[in-house]
């Protein structure tokens, strides 16, 4: 990747911040373009996949508990690349329902973990889809299945 011309790698870190290794007025100009995410993941996470939670579908099937209408789904991939196991999940990005906020995000929950007591991996999620009845689709590459999140009776 250092040979990519606007490649931020190993300079800054998502986010408008360089690190202490980035030198020159180039480099600290394109970290000043950048865009910050406006809800970061943890490093080694690797989001693949979202889909938005519809409100109008969710209102219908009641497939979803309503606080989850027009939320993120997100499926993880998690890394190798780690210490301990990190990422490996399906996630849930909360956003605020307040017209005057701007539907901003305000919180992440993990709602599957696919690392067990163990801290082995059961499952790498790639995406998430809302099925038409309302459910929670999601693949994982490993060991090739598509899970149905839904909603349990309270």
């Amino acid at each position: 990747m250092r040979g990519r011309r606007a490649s931020g790698w190993k300079w800054w870190r998502a986010s408008d911040r360089p690190d202490g290794n980035a030198r020159g007025a180039r480099l600290h100009a394109l970290a000043a373009k950048t865009i910050p995410p406006a809800w970061p993941v943890g490093a080694h996470w690797a989001t693949n996949g979202f889909c938005f939670v519809d409100p109008a579908m969710n209102q219908k099937t009641k497939a979803l508990p309503p606080d989850w209408e027009g939320d993120a789904i997100i499926g993880c991939h998690g890394s190798w690349n780690s210490l301990k196991p990190v990422g490996y999940c399906v996630a849930r990005i909360r956003f605020d329902h307040d017209p005057k906020l701007g539907g901003n995000p305000v919180g992440l929950e993990k709602i599957v973990s696919t690392i067990d007591e163990a801290g082995k991996v059961r499952a790498r999620p790639v995406d998430c889809v809302q099925a038409p009845d309302g459910t929670i689709l999601f693949s994982a590459d490993q060991p090739g299945r598509v899970y149905r999140l839904t909603r349990t009776a309270p």
